[in-house]
């Protein structure tokens, strides 16, 4: 190729040689990868099958029904609710009827009330943890 430079053929032959070494390269990485794909060692396939199960637990409604139910409610919360619910079935049983509408009216009022104004306050609180937290892991 050093003595003819402009040889169309020689440039031919080149060309064909570069482009069939291309093509050896590529099925070598394909044949490679489907050689090794299936190779994996006892810890890999362990955890590739918790993350399996983990995706299909992930994957059902129930799973959902709690992500968003835990999201939007504190345990707290759904027990400072029942407790009230229990002291209102608990008036509304002891009271005569004619102070029924009173213990109604002020439970509704009351009750949603007193619960936002500890949901703001634990949410103040949480995200201040949170940004702690966050400080804390930066240094």
């Amino acid at each position: 190729l050093k003595l003819e430079a402009q040889n169309a053929a020689l440039l031919q032959v080149q060309a064909d040689l570069n482009h069939k070494k291309l093509k050896y390269q590529a099925r070598s990485k394909k044949v490679a990868g489907k050689v090794f794909a299936d190779m994996d060692y006892p810890d890999l396939i362990a955890e590739k099958a918790k993350a399996e199960e983990e995706y299909k637990k992930m994957d059902t409604w129930s799973y959902w029904f709690m992500e968003c139910l835990t999201e939007w409610f504190d345990r707290t919360i759904v027990g400072a609710f029942a407790v009230c619910a229990l002291f209102l079935a608990v008036a509304l049983y002891v009271l005569p009827k004619h102070q029924w509408p009173v213990v109604l009216i002020m439970w509704v009022g009351v009750v949603p009330i007193g619960l936002g104004i500890y949901t703001g306050i634990h949410s103040e609180t949480s995200a201040a943890e949170k940004k702690a937290k966050d400080e804390k892991k930066k240094s």
